[in-house]
């Protein structure tokens, strides 16, 4: 197992969800007192078990191929980089990184990055990656006003 896992001791009443998928479980990493389930042991990194920035920048680029800059400003958490600037929105709404407080494991950080790719995806009817090529080209202002005020 790629994740060290003991199944907890029959009798301790309601399941958990694991913390990486959320299927219920009765196994538990004992290093960070997470659930985890046998799938997950058996597949994924016990850095995976950590909610920090980088683990979540890096889990984003695993599982879309781009860069993410997931960071903190003014105390709420706000998607960076180049394909988040095309988002509606950057904002998380979220003050703390801290499972369980927030309730969102690393897989819900990867899902909410990737939901708002497909939604500007939709809107813009492009791929996130034929828009960041678009934003970069320079674009030519279509109305050249001289110092005069001439319109060219």
């Amino acid at each position: 197992m790629t994740i060290k896992v003991s199944k907890e001791p029959s009798g301790l009443g309601q399941i958990e969800k694991c913390f990486l998928c959320s299927e219920p479980t009765r196994y538990w990493n004992l290093i960070t007192n997470y659930p985890v389930c046998t799938d997950c042991a058996k597949t994924r990194k016990t850095w995976e078990l950590t909610l920090t920035i980088q683990n979540i920048n890096t889990a984003i680029k695993k599982a879309t191929g781009l860069d993410s800059d997931l960071h903190k400003f003014f105390g709420i958490y706000y998607w960076g980089g180049k394909a988040a600037s095309l988002f509606d929105e950057q904002c998380i709404h979220m003050t703390s990184l801290n499972y369980p407080t927030t309730k969102w494991n690393l897989d819900r950080w990867v899902e909410d990055f990737t939901y708002r790719i497909e939604q500007t995806e939709k809107e813009h009817g492009k791929t996130i990656q034929e828009l960041i090529t678009d934003s970069e080209k320079p674009h030519k202002p279509n109305v050249v006003i001289d110092i005069s005020g001439r319109i060219f």
